[in-house]
């Protein structure tokens, strides 16, 4: 008995140390207050998503929660996780923007109908890249798995969308490597 109890408190200690050393790592979520100030240091990830949508809850649950994405992003991202139904007043870039409840079926926020306005399908969830001046990049709309979002996130925080195509960049990008290939050639990128 008392080897079966020294076993569990081994396991126990084991798995709590290999925890606290790092061993997974959660998306770190901010707002568009508390990013206000820090223009020029990093780049922004948005992700617009409804109380309502299912695949908006799928992307939370595996995409953002994958430990490659989520200490990628911590490191190179500022990500915001924005209720595109919102009710309050959002201040970003000097101008207040409001639930408009006119626009769309359900209403919409205005902030999240422009971070969407150059896309040809609005809906959710939506992935919004802005550069750090906090200009627009692109907006993606739809659910994006781990493995994709990897090659995405790279795209655009690496620079890479500067200089290269998506097609050509997503033929080099590796999964799991940071230089470069992806499974996936079906995302809608310009």
């Amino acid at each position: 008995m008392k080897k079966i109890l020294l076993f569990g408190l081994l396991i126990f200690m084991t798995a709590t140390m290999v925890s606290s050393c790092g061993g997974t790592k959660e998306l770190k979520w901010s707002t568009f207050e508390k990013i206000a100030d820090k223009r020029g240091e990093r780049m922004i990830m948005v992700e617009l998503y409804t109380s309502w949508c299912g695949w908006c809850r799928r992307m939370e649950r595996y995409t953002f929660n994958d430990p490659v994405v989520a200490k990628y992003m911590n490191k190179n991202f500022y990500s915001i996780k924005f209720n595109a139904e919102e009710r309050r007043a959002v201040e970003f870039l000097g101008k207040s923007y409001r639930f408009n409840p006119s626009d769309t079926r359900r209403g919409r926020h205005e902030l999240a109908a422009a971070l969407m306005m150059d896309s040809e399908k609005q809906g959710y969830p939506t992935t919004i890249f802005l550069d750090k001046n906090y200009n627009l990049i692109q907006a993606i709309p739809g659910y994006i798995t781990a493995p994709d979002f990897e090659a995405i996130m790279h795209y655009f925080g690496d620079g890479a969308y500067k200089t290269t195509k998506w097609d050509e960049f997503v033929k080099k990008y590796k999964i799991g490597d940071a230089k470069y290939s992806t499974t996936n050639s079906d995302s809608t990128l310009d």
